[in-house]
């Protein structure tokens, strides 16, 4: 658990903290909007919020791989886009290594799921309405940005953007899980449990979690400070954090990144020497800026 004079250290100026972590950056997306991130057998998978495909890369800089995930056609003007978007913001890897990548739930056409068969390539379209409504029960401002599958759950990230700013860790039965998905849906009986993740604010911005990942061992997250009490509108970004976190909702690390990098996409690897790797993709907010891809190479988050 963080001590009291941490976080209120961390509340007055997170940038002001020595433990700033650096982040390198080693390419550019084809998208802007990134959104989630997940490394499978040395590819790299990656969704954006205002897109309907997934793409990957078989190494730095080769994007070679588009795979469509439905067949909705979004307009070029920003507010019709936004408004009719599925809003795609988070990805897991299943344990037969399909993809599964999740609509955040926080307008009612936003409550889609994809499974992705590698192989076959072929999307299946998962109905996550029966979940997401028993969600909606607990989380007033449903707004889920973060998929993984750690031990024997599916853990979701609630953001707490909006005007309640309350963070959550959603754990779902992943036997559950799957058995639902084979009739293309997630049902409410999924839920096992909602827990509340407490973070600091960035000079008076609460901090958002928008993504998890787990090393096999340890779950981690990473949360922005957005400027905006909207799960639906967009704000300025004050900065950006990783942190580790228990499955009861206990943070206990948390580090700041350099800039103002409103990251939403985290993806984590031990390594043979045991330190963990972390590539990370940020979201802009603007369709004309191309979204990034960091890496740090040694996670220290103490």
């Amino acid at each position: 658990m963080l001590g009291a004079g941490f976080r209120a250290t961390l509340a007055r100026n997170l940038r002001e903290l020595r433990m700033i972590l650096p982040l390198i950056a080693i390419d550019t997306l084809p998208l802007s909007a990134a959104s989630g991130l997940v490394e499978l057998r040395e590819t790299l998978w990656t969704v954006a919020d205002d897109e309907t495909v997934l793409v990957g890369s078989t190494s730095v800089g080769v994007w070679n791989e588009r795979i469509v995930l439905v067949s909705d056609r979004l307009p070029a003007d920003p507010v019709d886009r936004k408004r009719r978007k599925p809003d795609f913001e988070a990805i897991a890897v299943l344990p037969d290594e399909r993809l599964f990548v999740l609509g955040s739930g926080s307008t009612p056409s936003r409550r889609r799921g994809v499974v992705v068969d590698l192989r076959a390539r072929v999307p299946d379209v998962i109905d996550l309405t029966p979940l997401f409504l028993a969600l909606e029960e607990q989380i007033p401002e449903l707004n889920l940005e973060g998929a993984v599958v750690h031990g024997n759950a599916l853990f979701l990230a609630q953001r707490g953007n909006g005007a309640s700013a309350g963070n959550a860790l959603v754990r779902l039965d992943l036997s559950r899980v799957l058995a639902s998905m084979a009739r293309f849906e997630l049902g409410a009986d999924t839920l096992e449990s909602i827990v509340r993740v407490e973070l600091p604010n960035v000079d008076g911005v609460p901090l958002g979690l928008t993504d998890l990942a787990s090393d096999g061992r340890d779950l981690y997250f990473s949360a922005a400070a957005e400027d905006s009490v909207s799960t639906y509108d967009d704000g300025v970004c004050l900065g950006s954090v990783l942190g580790r976190v228990s499955e009861d909702g206990n943070v206990t690390s948390l580090r700041p990144l350099e800039g103002r990098a409103k990251i939403e996409g985290l993806s984590v690897k031990r390594t043979d020497a045991g330190d963990v790797r972390a590539l990370l993709v940020a979201d802009p907010d603007d369709r004309g800026v191309i979204a990034q891809l960091f890496r740090i190479d040694a996670l220290a988050l103490g």
